[in-house]
């Protein structure tokens, strides 16, 4: 049964426990080794209530996507706001540990591009640390484009690599 597809499509107000869970236990497995259990655990304490804010966001240069399985569990989730010049701002795209490298992410990349119209290619930032993560948007075609003092939001102190791939 496992071996279906996740099927992907636009999250609702009744995904955001699910998606906040989700971002919990895929924060804990990628950064509790790179910041600590109990600095991640900052983060998402004061992460949760901007997550679960734009988790129902109508705004429409936004989208939020969520993967579940065959089972209906919620295995991933993705969101992005198009800015007015044509690029997509990637904020997050989170898997479940036993769903990464199985080419979910990059359907995701495809499925939330694909919500916008007129996208020039999509920027984001990730973690310097984060070897799976700039592995993984490096073979999906992104470059490093810089690097910033405040990943997420302005005054959060973490560092981070932005990468971006053009669409046109």
């Amino acid at each position: 049964m496992g071996d279906m597809a996740p099927s992907i499509r636009r999250a609702t107000a009744a995904d955001i426990p699910a998606v906040i869970a989700l971002l919990e236990t895929v924060w804990h497995e990628t950064y509790d080794g790179i910041y600590g259990v109990e600095r991640v655990d900052e983060i998402l304490s004061s992460w949760s209530q901007l997550w679960a804010d734009e988790a129902i966001s109508t705004h429409p240069n936004f989208c939020r996507l969520v993967a579940e399985d065959v089972d209906q569990q919620l295995v991933a989730t993705s969101s992005a706001t198009r800015d007015e010049d044509g690029w997509l701002k990637l904020h997050q795209l989170y898997i479940q540990p036993q769903q990464q490298g199985q080419g979910l992410g990059r359907r995701l990349l495809g499925v939330i591009s694909a919500e916008f119209n007129n996208v020039v290619g999509v920027r984001l930032e990730v973690e310097p640390e984060n070897a799976n993560a700039i592995a993984f948007y490096t073979r999906n075609g992104f470059v490093r484009a810089g690097e910033i003092a405040d990943c997420g939001r302005e005054g959060s102190g973490i560092r981070a690599l932005l990468f971006e791939r053009h669409l046109i």
